[in-house]
Order: structure tokens, then C-alpha cells, then sequence
């Protein structure tokens, strides 16, 4: 009724990465737009997921193993920004001598010029992210003209809803990815390492569940840890129609900050 549909879908692990499940979306999609709905949403199982989970632990044992010992090292450049940008050149299929660029351009998109001068000016960051736009439009043209595959280029390329989207849209969803991706996972490892280092009970306990090959403690640790020391401050919205919230009146179009932290420690 309110113009979305949702589609599910499950591979036996034996039919697994040789695109069957890739196809069949790309004809559900096709069927789904041809009805009338604005939007189709896809839930991701977590056992495809859990296919990225053998490169991850692989990529950060070797940067975990190649720090110094015994001297001080930039935690932030060599494993959380490192192990991001890796696994942001998996998803996009970026060519891997390249990765630090995605890094650069997440940083430039979220540049304040005037506070943090990463850039000179506006203009300077503008220019910048147009590379961007450049070099992933070079990928578009030979992942459209390519059998689909499951990188997220290809898949915006082959999508009826998103294949013909002008430059400009096609360079904000490469923001929305790029930086959703990098930010929030390479905040994540570096804040939440600050958190057990400033409560060494907690560090303990998690050395001593590592011992024993205990598992669920790790899981749970994660979530707690995304709780605790969120890795984005915060998110914006903008009021859609004239409310009341808790007795302050609340206009049409005003901007709020959902603060993370806040919430997260009420």
C-alpha cells in the first residue's frame, strides 16, 4: 500500500558464489518496478555476509602480526583505516594499489574546509570528489558492459532502479557507500580499543573469553562496544510536517541531531 516491496531469498551453499542469487534479483527487481512499487528491499542474510568473514579474519591477523612490538605505532593509519580500506576495495572490486583513494575521499567528503583544512576551499573539495566521480565512472562503463557480478558497482550498473541515474546521483550513493563504510568501521575499531584500554576490567575479561575460545563473549562485546563509544556522534533529520515533541513545538522543515551517545547512555 505504500508503494515497497521486500523480497527474501536463500542459496544452499553449495550453488553459492556463481551469481544465481544475483540474477534471480535482478529478474525479481525487473518484475517488482514493473508493477508500480517506488521501492524494493532486500534483506541480506547473515551466512552471505558471513562469506567475507574468512578474507576479514585473514587481512587482520596479517596486520595485527606485522605491528612493532616494543615501540609506538599509529594504531589509527596501520589497523583501523588499513583494514577498512581493504575491505572497501572488496566491495567495490576497487583495483587494491588504489585503496587509499577511497580513504581520501571519504575524508574529503566530510571536510569542513574552513575548520579542518584537509582541503583549501570548497571548490578544492569539489574538484575532488569530481575525480571521483571520474574514476568510479570509468568502473561503471566496464562493469555494465560485463555479465553481473556482486561488487557494488555491478550491481548498481545492472539494476533497472539505479543503471540509468544521472552523474551527480550516482556520485552521492558513491558517498553514501564510501563513507558509511569507512567512518563507522574505522571509528569503530579505534574507539572501542580506547574504551577497554580506559576500563582494563572489561580488557580482562575479554583477554581471559579469547583464552577459552569463548566466543558469544566477542559477539556481545561488539554490540556493547557500538553502544558504548558509538562510532558517529550523530545523525540528522529534518521534521516533515508541525508536531509537538514532549511539549517544544516543532516546525516544518527544522533540522534535528539525533545525538548517538546520549541516547545510547540514557
Amino acid at each position: 500500500n505504500d508503494g515497497r516491496v521486500e523480497i527474501g531469498y536463500g542459496v544452499s551453499p553449495s550453488s553459492r558464489g556463481q551469481g544465481a542469487a544475483t540474477a534471480a534479483v535482478g529478474l525479481f527487481l525487473q518484475l517488482a518496478f514493473g508493477s508500480g512499487p517506488r521501492e524494493v528491499l532486500a534483506e541480506v542474510a547473515p551466512a552471505n555476509l558471513a562469506q567475507l568473514e574468512a578474507t576479514i579474519r585473514e587481512r587482520a591477523a596479517r596486520i595485527l602480526d606485522g605491528l612493532p612490538i616494543g615501540e609506538p605505532f599509529d594504531w589509527v593509519q596501520r589497523v583501523s583505516i588499513e583494514l577498512t580500506t581493504q575491505m572497501l576495495a572488496t566491495l567495490f572490486d576497487f583495483p587494491f594499489e588504489d585503496r587509499k583513494l577511497l580513504t581520501w575521499w571519504s575524508d574529503v567528503a566530510t571536510s569542513v574546509p574552513e575548520v579542518d583544512h584537509l582541503v583549501e576551499s570548497q571548490e578544492a573539495r569539489l574538484a575532488e570528489l569530481g575525480k571521483m566521480l571520474v574514476y568510479f565512472t570509468r568502473l561503471w562503463n566496464e562493469r555494465v558492459n560485463a555479465p553481473p557480478k556482486t561488487d557494488l558497482v555491478s550491481m548498481l550498473a545492472h539494476n533497472p532502479a539505479t543503471r540509468h541515474m544521472p552523474p551527480l546521483e550516482y556520485m552521492g550513493n558513491l558517498v553514501l557507500l564510501i563513507v558509511g563504510g569507512n567512518d563507522t568501521t574505522r571509528n569503530s575499531m579505534t574507539g572501542g580499543l580506547l574504551a577497554l584500554f580506559r576500563h582494563p576490567d572489561q580488557l580482562a575479561l575479554l583477554t581471559k573469553a579469547a583464552a577459552a575460545g569463548d566466543s558469544p563473549l566477542f559477539k556481545t562485546a561488539v554490540d556493547e562496544l557500538l553502544r558504548f563509544d558509538t562510532p558517529l556522534p550523530l545523525f540528522m533529520r529534518w521534521v516533515l510536517h508541525d508536531f509537538d515533541f514532549n511539549s517544544v513545538p516543532l516546525q516544518r522543515g527544522t533540522e534535528l541531531a539525533l545525538l548517538y551517545a546520549a541516547g545510547n547512555r540514557d
